[in-house]
């Protein structure tokens, strides 16, 4: 039977087990763990196991701001565990349910420490806490903790020569759960032993020890020899003692695999739809009308992203904007927007410029993706105009993090309106400012640039309305499939007609209902119980798409390309409407 308790908190690495992009391998009660740092310093503790297959994450890449399985190359963030990438489904958004198990992290002296279970915040041991102490090195014993506890509180352990004036026997000083506190000597001649057990499976236990104060450079290699010859010592009369007999062979266990992917264990990860609290921790002016705004979570973490999401924001005059992240891969502590002040402003952009400041709260939905990004392609084309650039700012910095070939061209009027200057320069020579084009010139710039096809690239595009459209028809001019064409509109400057009635039958909710003049099909289907998700609303974001079964669609979205509204299979239910009298459609 498995030793100690899942709601305890236990040392699981040493920090020094934790260098520049490795990762570790521990067990802890039976579960088998992955334990890595990422750049930012936040130390991940997670089930060694891919959601896919099962492989050990253990020997995947650890590439500072996302843990790569080695095995089908899935991509799990920093901090919340959610999938990122998968290669297999490069043209798709991994949803949001795909997360690991996250369990909880702290670092106290040298030793990282977690816990299995819904406990609270670790208070440091006894004799902890203060001084730096010297990490030893972490020794496993195949004896269960109760064993190797008992037997380390009655070993005589001895202080290293130099430690104090004489050699002298350390003596057991405190006993508390795990913690073992043996100390030599009085007043600055003192020497504190600590030995904190990790109860790794059955019948197996970790020891990690931790000396204060910490010897002088010049002592410091004779002393972790004399407590590893001691420790090593005692592990050695412990496995071959008449402990014998109470050792069961050492067995793993995991909790069900389904468990991870539904996303438990404390992940950042909530409902599809589900709204968050966030504070505005900072606003700034990061162009000319653009102000960046950083959103931190009130409680608790934000969801797992990926390049080319955005979010809902809710603001406090009641309206609904979409904004882009421009979030790089582990960033994920915080949620980075920037906000064009439109002249004509309905109160979105407005409202955030001149009434929303730092230490405001707002409430976020999302985030959504249907901006996603391939990580596959020998070329990627990255075309930005103006506050188009948040989103493909993120991609660029995924595309780093992968080592994929990629460009950013970045169109503005001026330097004044170049956004996120700082992001921009972190790309080096993978980024090309282009200022002060005509749309002629902006347009023979990037037929250019996209050149003939060649089956080996993707261009994405976020920009004006007018720049997408003539970016999607030089680069269908030039032979690039439109699969290979990815764009985002903010917002969608078709006029939208209205004036029509017609019927829809929902094939799957046995409902005939009438769409008048005035309506959408959307505002219609919610007055009627029928819930569909939704976004901008305009027909720009796809959230609200809904598959036809029969009838002709009047398309007035910009979501879908020419060839998909030629199809007639899919509808956006918050602008389209019917050029036939009837319209089933697969809810």
């Amino acid at each position: 039977m498995m030793q100690g308790n899942e709601d305890g908190w236990y040392p699981v690495a040493a920090s020094t087990d934790l260098p520049f992009r490795h990762i570790f391998q521990t067990e802890l009660l039976g579960h088998e763990l992955v334990v890595w740092r990422a750049d930012d310093g936040f130390v991940n503790i997670w089930p060694n196991r891919c959601l896919h297959r099962g492989s050990r994450l253990s020997v995947g890449v650890n590439d500072g701001a996302e843990l790569v399985c080695a095995y089908h190359g899935w991509r799990y963030a920093n901090l919340t565990a959610g999938c990122t990438y998968i290669p297999a489904h490069p043209s798709d958004s991994p949803p949001r349910t795909v997360c690991n198990q996250v369990y909880p992290s702290t670092e106290i002296d040298g030793l990282v420490w977690t816990s299995l279970g819904p406990s609270g915040r670790l208070l440091a041991p006894e004799g902890l806490g203060g001084e730096t102490p010297l990490t030893l090195r972490s020794l496993p014993i195949n004896a269960t903790i109760e064993i190797v506890a008992s037997q380390l509180g009655t070993y005589g352990f001895e202080a290293p020569i130099g430690a104090v004036s004489n050699l002298s026997q350390l003596g057991l000083v405190s006993h508390a759960e795990n913690h073992l506190l043996f100390c030599s000597g009085q007043g600055t001649a003192a020497v504190s032993a600590h030995f904190i057990l990790q109860p790794s499976r059955t019948g197996q236990t970790v020891i990690h020890g931790l000396v204060t104060p910490a010897p002088k450079e010049s002592l410091r290699l004779s002393t972790l020899r004399h407590y590893n010859r001691q420790l090593t010592r005692f592990r050695e009369e412990v496995e071959s003692g008449v402990f014998a007999e109470d050792q069961t062979k050492p067995e793993a266990h995991q909790p069900p695999l389904e468990s991870a992917l539904l996303g438990s264990g404390g992940s950042a990860q909530g409902a599809v739809d589900e709204e968050f609290e966030v504070l505005v921790a900072k606003k700034w002016m990061t162009a000319a009308g653009i102000a960046g705004f950083e959103l931190r979570a009130v409680a608790g973490g934000l969801p797992t992203f990926q390049p080319g999401a955005h979010i809902d924001l809710h603001l406090p005059n009641g309206l609904v904007r979409q904004y882009s992240l421009v979030n790089g891969p582990g960033i994920q502590d915080r949620y980075l927007i920037g906000v064009k002040l439109e002249e004509g402003s309905r109160g979105g952009s407005q409202c955030l410029h001149e009434e929303v400041n730092e230490g405001n709260t707002l409430r976020i939905s999302g985030p959504y993706n249907n901006f996603p990004l391939r990580r596959d392609a020998p070329r990627t084309v990255l075309l930005a105009g103006g506050i188009g650039v948040t989103p493909l700012l993120s991609m660029a910095q995924a595309l780093i993090r992968s080592k994929v070939n990629f460009a950013l061209h970045y169109f503005v009027q001026s330097e004044d309106h170049l956004a996120f200057s700082e992001l921009v320069d972190r790309l080096g020579t993978r980024a090309f400012i282009h200022t002060g084009l005509s749309p002629a010139e902006t347009l023979d710039l990037v037929k250019g640039l996209l050149g003939t096809y060649d089956s080996l690239s993707q261009v994405y595009v976020c920009g004006p309305p007018a720049m997408i459209g003539e970016v999607r028809n030089a680069a269908s001019g030039l032979g690039w499939p439109v699969e290979t064409i990815h764009y985002e509109y903010f917002k969608n400057e078709t006029v939208v007609d209205d004036d029509s009635t017609f019927e829809i039958d929902l094939a799957r909710s046995d409902m005939t209902l009438v769409v008048d003049a005035g309506k959408t099909i959307l505002q219609v289907l919610r007055e009627n119980g029928v819930v569909l998700s939704s976004s901008c609303e305009q027909g720009a974001c796809g959230t609200c798409e809904v598959a036809v079964l029969e009838g002709l669609p009047r398309h007035q979205d910009v979501y879908l390309n020419e060839s998909e509204h030629a199809a007639g299979d899919r509808i956006m239910t918050c602008v389209s409407r019917s050029r036939s009298d009837r319209l089933v459609l697969d809810i």
